[in-house]
This record gives structure tokens, sequence and C-alpha cells, in this order.
């Protein structure tokens, strides 16, 4: 993920940009029971795909304070350019030493098959939540002030 301006360089009352695009691939897990002497089985395969990207500014003087954005998906790639989008976060405040914390989460849908096959028909009940992983940077912002005569 990249940030327009820099984490190290972001300006009061200037939109914060992303752009993205990383090589994901949807992940699944099988977990199964096979006994015939038992006269068991079962199986069940959970599944999660890539579908949003969501921005935290980690301060309440930014606006808004998150946006979440579609992912686009092209061969197994996921991009995505936020500029002149309707959601970009606008820092209100100069930051703190050590700056604020810029979190960015993936987030996944979770679904699950009741069977071995991870394209089968996905199960309702019990629905699952969305997975999220996220990494965090610091942001260093800005007042630039300029004397007009």
């Amino acid at each position: 993920m990249r940030l327009r301006p820099p984490p190290e360089n972001q300006l009061v009352n200037l939109a914060t940009e992303i752009a993205f695009r990383l090589r994901l691939k949807r992940v699944t897990v099988t977990a199964g029971l096979d006994d015939a002497a038992l006269g068991v089985h079962v199986a069940a395969t959970t599944v999660a795909e890539p579908y949003a990207l969501r921005v935290d500014a980690g301060t309440p003087e930014a606006d808004p304070g998150t946006c979440t954005y579609p992912l686009a998906e092209e061969g197994g790639t996921f991009r995505l350019d936020t500029h002149g989008g309707p959601c970009n976060i606008t820092y209100r405040r100069a930051s703190p030493p050590g700056g604020y914390t810029l979190t960015a989460s993936i987030v996944w849908k979770v679904h699950w098959t009741p069977s071995v096959n991870p394209d089968g028909p996905a199960a309702a009940d019990p629905a699952l939540p969305d997975g999220a992983s996220s990494a965090s940077t610091p942001v260093t912002v800005r007042e630039s002030e300029a004397l007009v005569r």
C-alpha cells in the first residue's frame, strides 16, 4: 500500500490517497472425519476471499475517521487507487510526536461449505463473520502555512 502524500509527509487539510496492488488468493481449509468402522463421513471447508480494504486514520482529528474501499480483481491481483474517490481521510490537526497510527486492513468474506469442496454451495447457518489482516504505519501530519501579501 502506498500513501499519497507519503506517511512521513502528510499535511493538514490535504486528502490522503491510497494506491494498492497486491497478489492475493482465496484461502481454504478443510477438516473432516472419515471412519468407515463407525459409519462417520463428515467434512467442512472454510473459505476466505479478500473483498475490501479498510483504513482507519488512528485519531478523531481526521475526517472521516475510516474509509472502506472495495477491491477490484484482475487475474489474481487486487488493485485500488483512491485518487478523486469519494472517501479519502483528511487529517485536521498536526500530529503529536511519533505521529498518528494509520491502520490498513484487508477484509475477507468468510463462509463455509458442508463438504471437502471449497466451491460447493455455501452454508447459510451459522454465518461466519468477516476476517481481517491488518498492518499499521505511523503518519506524521504537519501544518503548512503561507503568508500572502
